[in-house]
């Protein structure tokens, strides 16, 4: 696209800026239709039963749940993920199947100050607070 050929918004028409907004919007709109059926399309397959025989036992081999409802591409994915890690010692896939199972540990955060810091603090919000019941 060239410079010379884009037309500043102020020197259009106002049916030409409405044509323009609408094409827009009409864009945007088959975007977001293509990436929620994607979204559909991959919560359909992760949460399908297990198809392929190799998926079926290496689930099985793990015999995590019993009944076979239970029992779906999501699961066969997690726990190829965490095969291969374990296989190929990358603590980076275990650490985020870690993080992912909300089983991470909370990181300590330390703050450290003088004591004059704190008690300028405290007071400075007990006079904020005797403001306030004056007002």
């Amino acid at each position: 696209m060239n410079d010379e050929n884009l037309i500043p918004v102020g020197s259009r028409t106002a049916r030409e800026i409405k044509k323009l907004g609408s094409m827009g919007a009409k864009k945007a709109n088959k975007k977001r239709e293509i990436k929620k059926n994607a979204q559909e399309v991959i919560k359909d397959v992760l949460y399908s039963g297990i198809k392929l025989p190799e998926l079926k036992k290496m689930v099985n081999k793990m015999d995590i749940y019993k009944g076979e409802k239970d029992k779906n591409n999501l699961l066969a994915l997690v726990i190829s993920v965490f095969a291969t890690g374990v296989k190929k010692g990358d603590s980076r896939v275990l650490k985020d199947l870690i993080e992912l199972a909300g089983e991470k540990p909370a990181e300590k955060i330390e703050i450290t100050s003088q004591d004059s810091t704190i008690l300028e603090i405290q007071e400075y919000l007990s006079s904020k607070k005797k403001r306030r019941k004056n007002e």
